[in-house]
């Protein structure tokens, strides 16, 4: 199955993306509902092992199965765990080497998009899932909502053509919002839910930013890898620029601005409560958690499992939303008919 994220040195793409994974995958998790219940879950695409090893302290009863086409990020995942619950395989993901039926949940996170077939990736992890299991998704926003990769890839395009080849890869199918949803209605999953869920990426210095891609891994890697000396040289310049913004260099902070920080918990039950409207103070109330959340007219807002004094504030800024998100990842989540 090819594949256009470069993917040979686990310990590096450990600095570029996966501390940024595992960030992702709590919030995922309690998304897609993977929790005690389970049995068995599925990580399609796990890379050096961060969702895996989440969904193990989620579901601490289940049995967590890896599979990745890098042998060398399976290798690290495996050296990582003496736990005989996990276990970790390599393969192609859309000839997956596991019965019909044999899991509760599948998932994949930051995979799909890189794939040739991800259609025929999704139909083999409904066809593993058992009827009525879970089978959920996440990608990253690259249009509208990857500060990380877009402060390159816009910087670098009008220097080298590449790289607006490159980032036109990246804002390509399935990054889209409703287009994972499409493809998961079209393979017959029921109570298809989109949400957002957002992370923050805090980096020391502009060094904590460049120097991780310079370990080749994942496209922007090994396009920064594929430049001369001085082609790199150049962005790197302009790069460093856009990171300092007129400023000193030193910490940065790349959020979604969409959601503040807000994880977005979708029911597991199959049925969930019907939402119902008060007209008096125009909020959306979930009669499964008695919480409400102001109603907003912005195209991406959605129903919001929240409690506590945090959760009313963070259901009060919703109807604050600047235009642009920072890192916005799509997730979906369905029932397996």
């Amino acid at each position: 199955m090819p594949s256009i994220y470069a993917a040979n040195d686990a310990a590096c793409y450990e600095m570029s993306m996966g501390r940024w994974s595992r960030r992702l995958a709590v919030p995922f998790i309690k998304f897609a509902g993977a929790g005690d219940k389970l049995q068995s879950v599925l990580d399609v695409g796990c890379g050096t092992g961060s969702l895996a090893f989440a969904l193990g302290n989620a579901a601490q009863q289940a049995k967590i199965t890896g599979f990745d086409y890098s042998q060398a990020f399976v290798d690290y995942a495996r050296s990582h765990t003496d736990d005989d619950r996990f276990s970790f395989d390599q393969g192609d993901a859309v000839a997956l080497p596991y019965a019909t039926g044999s899991f509760d949940a599948a998932m994949s996170m930051l995979v799909l998009n890189f794939l040739s077939e991800p259609d025929k990736a999704v139909q083999e992890m409904v066809r593993v899932t058992r009827p009525g299991g879970v089978v959920a998704a996440a990608v990253w926003d690259f249009f509208g909502g990857h500060t990380f990769s877009r402060i390159l890839l816009d910087t670098a395009a009008p220097l080298d053509p590449g790289a607006g080849a490159l980032r036109a890869k990246h804002c390509s199918p399935l990054t889209h919002p409703g287009e994972l949803a499409a493809m998961w209605k079209s393979v017959s999953l029921r109570e298809v839910e989109q949400a957002e869920i957002t992370i923050r990426m805090v980096f020391n210095s502009f060094a904590d930013l460049w120097e991780p891609w310079l370990g080749g891994q994942g496209t922007l890697g090994a396009y920064l890898l594929g430049l001369t000396g001085d082609k790199r040289q150049l962005i790197e310049h302009h790069t460093r620029l856009a990171y300092l913004a007129g400023g000193t260099d030193g910490p940065r902070s790349m959020a979604s601005i969409a959601d503040w920080g807000c994880i977005v918990a979708q029911p597991i039950d199959p049925k969930p409560p019907a939402l119902q409207t008060d007209a008096a103070s125009s909020a959306v109330t979930n009669p499964a958690i008695g919480a409400k959340t102001r109603g907003c007219s912005t195209p991406r807002s959605s129903i919001r499992r929240r409690s506590g004094h945090i959760g009313h504030l963070l259901s009060l800024l919703d109807c604050w939303r600047p235009p642009v998100a920072a890192m916005a990842p799509w997730h979906y989540r369905a029932l397996r008919a």
